[in-house]
């Protein structure tokens, strides 16, 4: 009896290591193969939904400091005191060049 319990251990035992060596390699390209389906979906997501939203709000971004830009340009040119206007150009550009700055970092 002692014998068959030994057999039964070492036969359950190669039955456990094979069916752990088989799920192993099937769960390896299994996980794989995911990893490639949520890598495609991802990049899909990125390319069709945020990137254009991205450039849609940096465009919306640009048209306000352009048409912020042409405004004060407009009051400046009716103003009776052009120096103020232009002083406060100058620090409007000031503060575009320290924008693209930032974002040159």
């Amino acid at each position: 009896q002692k014998l068959n319990v030994v057999i039964l251990v070492i036969i359950e035992t190669i039955s456990y290591l094979h069916h752990v060596v088989t799920w192993q390699a099937k769960l390896k390209k299994e996980v794989g193969k995911a990893v490639d389906e949520w890598r495609d979906e991802v990049l899909k997501d990125f390319q069709h939904k945020q990137l254009p939203s991205i450039n849609e709000a940096n465009l919306e971004s640009v048209h306000a400091v352009y048409d912020s830009t042409v405004r004060d340009i407009e009051r400046s040119l009716k103003s009776e005191n052009p120096e103020e206007d232009l002083l406060r150009m100058k620090a409007l550009r000031m503060q575009i060049e320290d924008y693209r700055q930032c974002l040159s970092v």
